[in-house]
Formats: C-alpha cells, structure tokens, sequence
C-alpha cells in the first residue's frame, strides 16, 4: 500500500512541474506503476486459480513478499555508487531512512523473539542492517554544501549588459 501511495504521489508532484524531464520521469513511473499492479493481479489471480496446494501457495506469497521487503530496504543503497563518488547524501532522507529502521527493527525482533520464525526474521534483520548502513552512510557522509561561487548566473537582459 506504501508502494502505491509513493507511486501515486510521485506522479502527482511531477505532474505539477511540466519540465521535459519531469514529464519523462512521470512517464517512466507510470508506466512502472501500472507494470507493478498488472504483475501483482496476475499473480493473485495465478495463485488463486492455479495452484490448489494451500502450503505451497502460502510459501510462494511469503517468498514473494519478503523478495519485495528486501528490495524495499536495499532501495536507499541503489545511488550508493553516486553518494559515494559525489561524497554527497542529500539524496537520502533522513527521517524516512529512520522510519525503515524502526519499522525493520520491530519486525525483527517480534518474529525472532515472539514467534521464532527464522523465515521472517533473517529477511528483516538484513533489513536491519542495510536501514543502519545507509543511516551511518548518510551522518557520516552528510549532504554536500552549495558552493555559492560557483553557481551560473541567471541570464537576463540586465547581466548581458
């Protein structure tokens, strides 16, 4: 349900700004979105209709789920590469990055201490682990000071002159 509301905000907040570039990326989510909900309705329908194991059925979702909670948690780490290069974290929101910690860490700890389910709790505890990673990533790198003398000023009438 986050998924789809980022998604759907996402389009909302592009849409308000009509550069070239936003548009592409409105496009590119769009597109990515409506991908998403075809492939989840597929699936729904393929595990509903197509397989009559309930186990099997309720370990495929599980797998498919905790596939997409990892991907979830790793999805801070995908410009590491340019945060790390740019030595630049601004990037990565601070608070949201919090939030993915309190929220992996409680899963953690409640399906390892409360229910014993190694199923659910090694996916979270990495989880865990990539939500401090990229939290030390960002205090330790921090965001990138504006460098006042090197911005282009504006070209007008009056600086041409």
């Amino acid at each position: 349900i986050l998924c789809m509301y980022y998604s759907v905000t996402s389009l909302a907040l592009l849409a308000k700004s009509p550069t070239e570039e936003n548009e592409q990326m409105y496009l590119y989510v769009e597109k990515l979105f409506m991908f998403m909900v075809v492939v989840y309705t597929i699936f729904a329908l393929f595990i509903g209709i197509v397989i009559t194991d309930q186990d099997f059925a309720t370990e495929l979702v599980g797998g498919v789920a905790i596939a997409a909670n990892l991907l979830y948690y790793a999805s801070p780490c995908s410009n590491l590469y340019h945060v790390i290069t740019e030595r630049d974290a601004s990037g990565m929101y601070l608070p949201m990055l919090l939030a993915n910690l309190a929220t992996s860490l409680c899963w953690f700890l409640y399906s390892w201490i409360g229910l014993g389910d190694f199923n659910i709790a090694i996916p979270t505890g990495l989880g865990t682990l990539l939500s401090i990673f990229t939290i030390f990533t960002k205090l330790y790198l921090g965001d990138k000071p504006q460098d006042k003398y090197n911005k282009v000023p504006l070209l007008d009438e009056e600086n041409i002159k």
